[in-house]
């Protein structure tokens, strides 16, 4: 006689009652950069729908619309179809919050890494508090280079083999979407307290604080371009809101016009 534990079990036939999809996916979006191949763009949309993530962006992609990319999609063309293609990463994340970009490979600037898990949580809570958050993955070849790097703010790394550590583009997207899924039916999830400022405002920031830096001859001897990153990486790890952004831009502009004043009455 089978028992009730059997009898009670949900199969592929009868899932049982549906429930509510978590509202927090809606605000997650997958950015793929300049992704070499059609059918990983469609494996990706796949992966993404089994997991209720339904936002993918294309940064360059090098053929799409293509064939390749629906054949694999298998069901989730409507993915396909609603996905936005950008011209450049800024453009792609310039309204989120929160970006976390995936790579095998620990960068030269310092940068708080994150597991999946941990990587889930956060984006998730972020997300209940109608954050918008971006996904970053690279192209097939090589991954993210550190200017794209330079514009997340978490260096995301799945605990991959050492020795073998290059995971199939759609396999990475399938292991993140699985961990936001489970996150977003977490009800007991972290909740960030402050949201930081969208990417667009913290990168005309770092325009302004380049800027003044520069005018103060801060960069002296030293290479402009690594000094100016490591400026950016530190006020980025503040994940400052932005009030917070607009008051220091306040603070830029006053030292910017004391110095222009300075320099005036030397002449």
């Amino acid at each position: 006689m089978m028992t009730s534990k059997f009898l009670n079990a949900r199969n592929a036939t009868d899932p049982g009652p549906r429930r509510a999809e978590p509202t927090s996916l809606s605000h997650i979006r997958i950015v793929l950069v300049e992704t070499l191949h059609a059918k990983n763009i469609g494996s990706v949309a796949r992966a993404m729908k089994v997991m209720g993530l339904r936002r993918l962006v294309l940064v360059n992609p090098v053929r799409f619309p293509h064939k390749e990319a629906h054949d694999l999609a298998a069901g989730a063309d409507d993915v396909l179809h609603e996905a936005l293609v950008c011209d450049s990463l800024e453009r792609a994340i310039a309204d989120c919050h929160w970006v976390y970009g995936a790579s095998a490979r620990r960068r030269e600037q310092p940068m708080q890494e994150l597991a999946p898990r941990d990587c889930a949580a956060h984006a998730i809570g972020a997300a209940n508090q109608q954050a918008e958050i971006a996904l970053v993955f690279g192209p097939e070849s090589a991954g993210l280079d550190n200017h794209a790097m330079g514009l997340c703010q978490y260096l995301l790394q799945i605990p991959a083999n050492p020795a073998f550590a290059s995971l199939n583009l759609a396999s990475a997207v399938q292991i993140m979407a699985y961990e936001l899924r489970l996150a977003a039916l977490d009800q007991q999830i972290y909740q960030p307290r402050t949201t930081p400022a969208p990417a667009a405002e913290f990168e005309q920031f770092s325009g302004q604080l380049i800027a003044t830096a520069e005018q103060a001859g801060f960069f002296g001897n030293k290479s402009k371009t690594t000094s100016s990153a490591q400026l950016a990486r530190l006020f980025q790890r503040m994940h400052g809101s932005s009030e917070e952004l607009k008051m220091l831009r306040g603070l830029f502009g006053r030292m910017q016009l004391s110095m222009k004043n300075a320099s005036k009455i030397e002449d």
